[in-house]
């Protein structure tokens, strides 16, 4: 019985002096530190899951970037300056409402 094991963060843990630098470098830029870590984490994710994420035009950035999804997953973000796409969302939106009619469709003409 008891509490089940949960993943944990510990508040330090080590880096290279490579990597120590570097990160500093992208501080200087204007990034936290967290933000910068987060970035590399969902890009190792979406590489691992064999997905690469769909460039679109940010017209923050003017330029053609990836999306991310949030936590949620319903709200989708620019990789490069974090700006919420909000017209990827509404179609995003509009695709699942179709998916999800189509899918009552076919249940309704398979109970008959």
């Amino acid at each position: 019985m008891g509490r089940p094991n949960e993943f944990k963060v510990a508040k330090s843990f080590t880096l290279g002096m490579t990597e120590v630098a570097w990160l500093a470098e992208q501080v200087k830029k204007g990034d936290k530190a967290s933000k910068v870590i987060n970035k590399l984490i969902r890009h190792a994710i979406a590489e691992e899951q064999d997905k690469k994420p769909p460039l679109r035009w940010c017209t923050e950035c003017m330029v053609n970037t990836g999306r991310y999804k949030n936590d949620e997953g319903n709200q989708f973000f620019c990789e490069k300056c974090e700006k919420r796409d909000y017209v990827l969302e509404e179609l995003y939106k509009q695709y699942q409402g179709r998916t999800n009619h189509l899918e009552k469709m076919l249940d309704e003409s398979s109970k008959t």
